[in-house]
């Protein structure tokens, strides 16, 4: 209830009644009554947000943090200020509660002018629909950021995804978290549902995308398809702490999502995980720079597959440039091989021109122009250490030569976007999809599962509203 969570927020920061009111231009007795719940909290209550941030700034020392976090149901990590607020103002308005274990054990927690017996950080707990998962969630990848070593984690979830989406703070959020799980060095498993509604699977391509870069991620799916009764979410993080939950017909609000932390629990989710696992298949297979040969021999059957594409790179690739300009690159790079797969890739892109309609993303030429130091040639065919970047003058050529192709040849689109990342490359045609990564991990991710290759052609289209 909203007064209870209240009148705890109230006795941690160790503030009176009065002080709040004056800060909040509220009467005192009013406070009051929020606190004992004659008052209930109004719909209009632009006062709560300045009240919260006068409370947390009185809440200083580590004993008082410590039953914060107790009360509201996260581990200890470094928050900034605003997301401490944010994350209060929701707990407090929020429906979610708590589960006290059997140990029942207690905390002392001593303000400045209060003492009072908190319970200590419950082992495990219970939170209630999409905020309560968010909060579960956030608990969840904070202890393993606080963790001493890294772990392996194991994702799986076929509910309803509007928890992870209708909250843009919090995606971005979780996907900053997620993001420094992996750089400290934890590994992902993770089961993918891509039976989805494609207003799912498109903000689910803009979020995996970036993490998926890291190297840490191995993807699977399951091929069946499954009913829509009973759907399942699990988090768990070996050794540490698991979250599950099970929903009814993607009904999320108001389920319960249990975070538990106990090591015979979190060993039964694992089975359960690899049980499901073992019934699933890989979603992408993916190539690191040691794996050249089997890069080399992707993009050629890539190449050879028939059918319609689309493409997405800042530049204009390697198969749409000029010999002159490609002569000057396989020179830079120090390798004449680049010189066949150039000519070998170009007389197939050009063949397939003229059968099948293609399209082509790439980034506006005066943007492109400003940023043209910063951007290293996508030849991730090869994977070459060595950076390359164009002069003005080979720029300028290699567009023109892309825009005098898009004049030759009738099936051939060539689209200027502006918001187009410098590092990805995509490859896409019917029955095959080729992702690469042009910065630091140089990965090369590969798939043939349709229901994926329609989502990556949905997601490029929808976010460079690609007419048909």
């Amino acid at each position: 209830m909203f007064h209870e969570k209240l009148t705890i927020l109230i006795k941690i920061s160790g503030t009176s009644n009065t002080m709040i009111a004056r800060y909040v231009n509220l009467d005192t007795s009013y406070i009051s009554r929020l606190k004992n719940g004659k008052r209930n909290l109004p719909k209009n209550h632009d006062f709560l947000k300045p009240m919260i941030e006068y409370l947390f700034k009185k809440i200083k020392n580590e004993n008082q943090l410590t039953a914060l976090h107790s009360a509201i149901g996260i581990d200890t990590i470094d928050f900034s200020d605003e997301e401490y607020i944010e994350i209060i103002y929701k707990w407090l308005i929020g429906k979610d509660s708590l589960i006290v274990p059997d140990d029942n054990k207690y905390l002392e927690i001593k303000t400045n002018n209060t003492s009072k017996i908190y319970k200590e950080k419950r082992e495990s707990r219970i939170y209630y629909g999409n905020e309560g998962k968010r909060k579960a969630v956030l608990t969840f990848l904070q202890k393993v950021i606080h963790n001493q070593k890294p772990t392996n984690l194991y994702i799986v979830s076929d509910e309803n995804l509007n928890w992870i989406y209708e909250d843009p703070n919090f995606t971005e959020m979780w996907k900053g978290l997620v993001l420094k799980c992996l750089l400290l060095g934890n590994n992902v498993k993770i089961i993918h549902t891509i039976n989805r509604e494609f207003s799912e699977i498109v903000p689910s391509i803009n979020v995996w995308l970036p993490l998926y870069m890291s190297g840490r991620i191995q993807p699977y799916y399951y091929p069946k398809l499954r009913d829509s009764l009973f759907q399942r979410t699990l988090f768990i993080a070996e050794d540490l702490c698991a979250i599950s939950a099970v929903s009814i017909g993607f009904k999320t609000e108001e389920m319960a999502n249990f975070y538990v932390t106990e090591k015979t629990a979190i060993d039964a989710l694992i089975k359960e995980f690899n049980h499901f696992v073992n019934l699933s298949n890989e979603l992408l297979e993916i190539y690191k720079r040691e794996d050249i040969k089997k890069i080399h021999d992707t993009f050629r059957d890539f190449f050879n597959a028939s059918g319609d594409a689309v493409y997405k790179s800042a530049l204009p690739l390697l198969f749409a440039l000029p010999k002159g300009i490609m002569y000057n690159i396989a020179e830079n790079a120090g390798s004449k091989e680049l010189i066949k797969i150039y000519e070998l890739q170009k007389e197939m892109f050009l063949s397939s021109i003229e059968k099948y309609k293609t399209t082509i993303f790439i980034g506006k030429y005066d943007t492109i122009m400003k940023d043209l130091d910063k951007i290293n040639i996508q030849i991730l065919e090869s994977i070459y250490s060595k950076k390359i970047f164009f002069s003005k003058e080979e720029y300028t050529k290699a567009y023109h030569n892309l825009k005098e192709l898009e004049e030759e040849y009738e099936n051939l689109t060539v689209i200027e976007v502006d918001d187009i990342s410098y590092d990805i490359c995509f490859y896409c045609k019917d029955n095959y999809a080729i992702i690469s990564n042009n910065s630091y991990s140089h990965l090369v991710f590969t798939t043939k599962t349709n229901l994926l290759i329609e989502a990556i052609k949905e997601f490029l289209s929808t976010k460079f509203k690609l007419k048909s």
